[in-house]
This record gives C-alpha cells, sequence and structure tokens, in this order.
C-alpha cells in the first residue's frame, strides 16, 4: 500500500463514517441552526513553540501551520502552566493554576470543585453542542471527571487502531480509579496481564501478534514503526482522528465545541515514511549549554531524539495542514474559531531529554498559539506573554460570554482591545510539583514567574541544595544562556520577593 492510496482510502472511509462506525454517518448538511461559531481546539501534545519555523527554528519543521499563520493571531511567548500534560492541561480546561486545580503528578486529577468549573460547563448555556476526544490516558483521567458537561465524548479506542487498556472498555463510571487500579497492578512494561503464568504468555503471545501484524500493515508508511500513545498497547494514525475531525465539521448542523487532544508529537517520534531522516543531514548545531544539575542522558542521545522529534513535528504538521484543507473547502473556516495549541514542550539540551524533569527551560514551558477567528484573512503577531490560563476566558469573551469569577486568566492580547502592550508588566506561572502531596504545603517543587523581559525560576526541596534560583532575560537571551541571579541585582530581588510571597500564599491555601 503506497502513501497515496493509504491516504485516499482513509479519508474516503472517514467521510464516509465507515471507519469508526460507532460514531455514525452524517446525513445533515453543513448548514448551521444558529449564528454562533463552531470552537475547533486542537492540541497537539509535548509541542514546543521552540522547535516551530513559525517561532524562529532553524528546521522548517513547521510549514502548514505557517501558511495557517497568515489567518490568524500567532502568540510568540505563550506558557504552559507545566512541563508535563495534566498540569497545563488542567489549566487551560479550568483557567486556573496547578496549584488551585492540584493536577500536578504524574496521573493527576482536578479537585472536586473544578468538575463544575471547567471549560465544557462554562459553554453550558451556549447553543454549542460540546465533544471532546484525546489519544492521551492522562487526558482521558481529566475529561472523564468532567465528561457530565460533555455532550459527546467520543471513546478513545473509536480513533485508534487497536487499544488494549482495560479501564475504559469495563469500567466506563468509575474510570479514574479503574485506571490507576490497572497501572498498579500490571508491571512496569504492562506487558503481561494476569499472575497466571500461562494466562501471562497468552496475553503476551496475543498482544504480540497485533503488534507485529500491526508493524507489518503499516511499514511502508511509519518505518520506525507505527505511532503509539502510552505505555499502554494502544496504536494509531493521526490520518483517522483528523478524518473523523473533517467529516464531524463538515455535516454538522448546529454549532459546536470539539476538543481534541492528539498525541502527536509526543513520543515515541515514528515519523511518516517521507519524513524520516529528513533533517539527518542539514548540518544543524545546536546551541552549546552548561549541564543541568539534574542531566542524566549523553549528548549523542540527545542529538539523535532531538532529530526525530522534528521529523514527527513534520507528520503532526502535514497532517493539521490536511485538516485545515478540508475545513476551507467544507467553509468550515468561515464560521469556526479554530485555537492551536499544546499542553507543554519538550526538552533537548543541558544533558535533558524529554520533558519528565525537575527545570522550567523555556523549550519546556513555551508552546505554539495560533488563534483563527471566523473568515479572519490577515495575520497578527502578538510578543506579550500569555498563559494557558487564557484561553477559557478568550473564548468565552469571543462569545459574548461572562467570564466564572473562579477563571485566574485574562483575554489574550489583541482580542480585548488592550492592544499587545497592555499586559507586559501582568505576572504569569508554572509549577513543576510532582512529589509533592496534592494537599499540604509544596516541598519538592519548582516555582516559574515570568514577568516582562524575565523569568524567575525557583528550584526548592531537592537533594543537591536547600533551594535556588535561576534569573534569565528571555526576550533578549531566549536560549537561556546566562543565569543573571544575584541578590544584588534589583530585578532579581523585586522578582525574588514576589515570587517568595506567592509561594507562601499557595502553601497556605493548599495546607487548608
Amino acid at each position: 500500500m503506497n502513501r497515496r492510496d493509504f491516504l485516499k482510502g482513509a479519508l474516503a472511509l472517514g467521510m464516509a463514517g465507515l471507519l469508526r462506525p460507532r460514531l455514525s454517518a452524517f446525513s445533515t448538511p453543513h448548514t448551521q441552526s444558529s449564528d454562533q461559531p463552531n470552537i475547533i481546539i486542537l492540541v497537539f501534545d509535548t509541542f514546543s513553540a521552540y522547535h516551530t519555523s513559525i517561532h524562529g527554528y532553524s528546521r522548517d519543521t513547521t510549514p502548514h501551520l505557517s501558511r495557517f499563520a497568515q489567518q490568524a493571531y500567532v502568540y510568540h511567548r505563550h506558557y504552559s502552566t507545566g512541563n508535563f500534560t495534566p498540569p497545563g492541561t488542567g489549566s487551560l480546561l479550568t483557567g486556573v493554576y496547578p496549584w488551585e486545580h492540584r493536577a500536578f503528578h504524574i496521573n493527576g486529577t482536578v479537585i472536586e470543585p473544578y468538575l463544575q468549573q471547567n471549560l465544557f460547563t462554562a459553554l453550558a448555556g451556549t447553543a454549542h453542542k460540546r465533544l471532546a476526544y484525546t489519544h492521551n490516558s492522562l487526558v482521558m483521567l481529566l475529561l472523564d471527571q468532567m465528561s457530565s458537561a460533555i455532550d459527546q465524548y467520543v471513546p478513545t479506542r473509536d480513533l485508534t487502531l487497536f487499544d488494549d487498556l482495560l479501564a475504559d472498555r469495563y469500567f466506563g463510571h468509575d474510570f479514574g480509579n479503574a485506571f490507576l487500579g490497572e497501572k498498579l497492578i500490571l508491571p512496569k512494561d504492562e506487558r503481561v496481564l494476569s499472575s497466571s503464568l500461562f494466562l501471562s504468555l497468552f496475553d503476551r503471545w496475543r498482544r504480540e501478534r497485533r503488534i507485529e501484524a500491526t508493524r507489518q500493515a503499516y511499514a511502508a508508511d511509519f518505518p520506525r514503526g507505527t505511532p503509539r500513545a502510552d505505555r499502554h498497547t494502544r496504536y494509531f494514525l493521526l490520518e483517522d482522528a483528523v478524518n473523523w475531525i473533517a467529516g464531524y465539521s463538515a455535516q454538522a448542523s448546529d454549532p459546536y465545541l470539539l476538543y481534541a487532544h492528539l498525541y502527536p508529537p509526543h513520543g515515541p517520534y515514528n515519523t511518516r515514511h517521507e519524513f524520516v531522516n529528513v533533517f539527518a543531514q542539514d548540518g544543524y548545531v545546536p546551541v552549546a549549554k552548561e549541564r543541568s544539575l539534574f542531566a542524566s542522558e549523553r549528548d549523542e542521545v540527545v542529538a539523535r531524539n532531538r532529530q526525530q522529534y522534528d521529523e514527527f513535528i513534520l507528520y503532526t504538521d502535514a497532517e493539521f495542514g490536511r485538516l485545515i484543507a478540508e475545513l476551507e473547502r467544507e467553509g468550515v473556516l468561515d464560521n469556526s474559531i479554530v485555537l492551536v495549541t499544546s499542553d507543554h514542550g519538550e526538552l533537548f539540551e543541558r544533558g535533558i531529554f524529554g520533558h519528565i524533569t525537575p527545570v522550567l527551560y523555556e523549550p519546556l514551558l513555551r508552546v505554539p498559539m495560533l488563534l483563527h477567528l471566523p473568515g479572519q484573512k490577515e495575520r497578527h503577531d502578538v510578543t506579550t506573554p500569555t498563559s494557558v490560563v487564557d484561553i477559557l476566558p478568550s473564548l468565552l469573551t469571543l462569545l459574548n460570554q461572562p467570564v466564572p469569577g473562579w477563571v485566574r486568566g485574562r483575554v489574550l492580547p489583541g482580542l480585548s482591545g488592550s492592544g499587545d502592550e497592555g499586559e507586559r508588566g501582568r505576572a504569569i506561572y508554572a509549577l513543576e510539583a510532582k512529589s509533592s502531596r496534592k494537599i499540604g504545603p509544596l516541598t519538592e517543587a519548582t516555582l516559574a514567574l515570568i514577568k516582562g523581559d524575565y523569568k524567575l525560576i525557583h528550584y526548592f526541596g531537592y537533594e543537591e541544595s536547600e533551594s535556588w534560583f535561576e534569573l534569565f532575560d528571555v526576550t533578549h537571551d531566549p536560549e537561556e544562556l546566562q543565569n543573571l541571579y544575584a541578590p544584588e541585582n534589583p530585578v532579581a530581588n523585586e522578582l525574588r520577593v514576589e515570587l517568595l510571597a506567592l509561594l507562601d500564599q499557595i502553601n497556605q491555601e493548599m495546607s487548608r
């Protein structure tokens, strides 16, 4: 099967509703019954702005995103609130910081108030049908918590090649507890299902056969392996999700909010065949940086993974471009708000590979953020620092809906009439606290304050030292090469006082 036949056949099946029969074939024409715009939120997991050509990366990783930018607001300093999925996604969905929603552990979930204080409940008074889909089990935990306000929660397995996760299959009404229990029962490699030797070997054989059959079926298109999500055996094609989004959007008769949290370019970086080794001989040399206290990888390993990550972004970008082309062809963009972003980035420097790390450097926190308004044909570039917590109040404002009092974010610059420079003095934050307790003070964590040109990072509770700070002028030193922190530095002192006051407030509130 060549790629042209593969994509042509997949798109035809997806549009006909035959690829995943449970999602049904749509029969209504694309004529909406309300003048309210659709909202399409595309979250590409682990997508660092530092690796996108639209934000200045020397490798041309995002040609389709760059074309889309010509009809969008482009936010060049958009920050996640954390460096892995639950804190960043939790903030996107609730409009508050991680110490408030408290989904800051690896399998983190929000606390009870945010089951009814989130993106989906905030749109309950509008005409929008609310839909959600994700490849990511950690996002499944959050969406499951909010599912009472989601009109159509598309099962993850409906858009995968196969998925051996048991919790959603047999415990749909108690997914969170079942998922965590399943992770505890299964050993670390999650390839053995039963404590029975015979059943364990049978299950292992069954899984390996399915994995090998899938690998062989798509080997020509994905020579590094079929795209895979999580440590569970979940194999998928991004093409399937794109086909479903395009098919639903083309046929929807009522306005809708569609939240799609898609796994690429999260690792493993199994890119499509035409992107394999595209950057292998391009001569790219990253900026040399001092190894971190948290370094754990050799430089050659980090460099190899950086190249493969960039090549996986090309696959992600190509499928995004295909989706936008379909939305344009069907006239959907003329009546849709389309928001493209990520929950966090990825790091390939200082001896660190990945994002499960205590550090909060720019490649981990700065993510793409593009916002297209209905019928928009021109580009607007915004350099004011913004945060993922700003997404919820911005969408509500665009819909002429009130912003709830619990929301901490602000309306994105350019949308409120305040202009690009109106919020440059605002403080925004990020937190890494997976080793601290959900209830109680932060004992081992990293807290960052971004304000104007500067970012102050505070590490505390780690074995290497009681606490320390880093200060970077991220506007003039975007690679964070020069640590400006010194007690006598007036900028450092001002930001340190502000950050420690916030930490004290956080710990008081979390101890209640």
